[in-house]
């Protein structure tokens, strides 16, 4: 199977792409939370252990997952967070 990841970095104002990553694993099973997971923490061992992928609800078939980077210049209470798209190719 192959999935592509997509890491997007989110700010109070802006959001951009940083990377598009295509995978491929030995499974031939359709992607799941749980294995979307474990791909993720394979892939990007500076993930957070707390970090686990969700279901997405406004596209099928896609899982995402995402955590806080840093928080913003100007507030303390607005935060950049990077997220992680993971869908079968």
């Amino acid at each position: 199977m192959t999935v592509r990841i997509t890491v997007k970095e989110v700010g109070p104002r802006d959001e951009r792409t940083l990377e598009v990553r295509r995978v491929t694993t030995d499974s031939h099973k359709r992607l799941t939370a749980h294995s979307a997971t474990k791909l993720l923490r394979r892939e990007f061992p500076e993930l957070p252990a707390i970090v686990s992928a969700s279901k997405s609800v406004s596209v099928k078939g896609e899982f995402f997952a995402m955590h806080s980077v840093r928080p913003s210049e100007k507030c303390r209470f607005h935060y950049f967070w990077r997220q992680y798209y993971l869908t079968e190719c």
